[in-house]
């Protein structure tokens, strides 16, 4: 796991977004919480981007590897230098982007995401398989209700319970980003979504 501490919110999107792309597992937790989630014993590395935090010191001395970006002790100038990029993926271990038609199978046992078995309620199974066969097209909320099995009231609500426990359950097996999003278009309807890269 990849702590990212950047002060400027657009910059720490941009730089989140950049590394997950990449095939990271990166968190970037609020400021004022990151010293405690980069001591955390899931923490690989920490990326400080454009400031030079007051507790770094503090950081490195629990033994978390620190890498500086854009600042006046900079080790890289950029964010994808390709040295820190392979610096990453030496201490980081073997890492990969699984495409979701790469990551769910299934078979009459049941679904199986990225190997290890998924269980999912019969509404949980409808929705992820109906995402699936849309990817990477985004699915309307309504149309996606439609396809939940034995819910007596098909409201938003419970589809967003279904949509969060799949994630939830499948966060508990790879522990990285969720399989399923959701944003509102301008027509104001909701559309979920596979996402490209687990």
């Amino acid at each position: 796991m990849i702590r990212l501490y950047c002060e400027d919110v657009a910059k720490r999107v941009e730089v989140q977004n950049f590394y997950r792309d990449l095939g990271f597992t990166v968190d970037a937790p609020p400021c004022g919480e990151f010293l405690e989630a980069a001591r955390r014993k899931d923490t690989t590395a920490a990326l400080i981007a454009g400031t030079y935090p007051p507790w770094l010191t503090a950081c490195l001395r629990v033994g978390v590897p620190v890498f500086l970006i854009g600042n006046a002790q900079n080790d890289f100038e950029a964010y994808d230098d390709g040295r820190l990029v392979e610096l990453l993926r030496d201490i980081e271990g073997d890492i990969r982007r699984f495409t979701y038609g790469e990551c769910l199978s299934s078979s009459v046992d049941g679904v199986y995401y990225l190997g290890y078995p998924l269980a999912l309620t019969p509404s949980e199974l409808a929705i992820l398989s109906y995402l699936v066969k849309q990817s990477p097209n985004a699915v309307e909320q309504d149309e996606l209700l439609s396809v939940c099995v034995g819910d007596s009231h098909r409201k938003s609500s419970v589809l967003r319970q279904h949509v969060s426990s799949i994630n939830k359950k499948a966060r508990t097996i790879y522990g990285g980003r969720d399989i399923i999003t959701s944003d509102r278009k301008r027509d104001g309807v909701k559309h979920y979504f596979m996402v490209k890269y687990i």
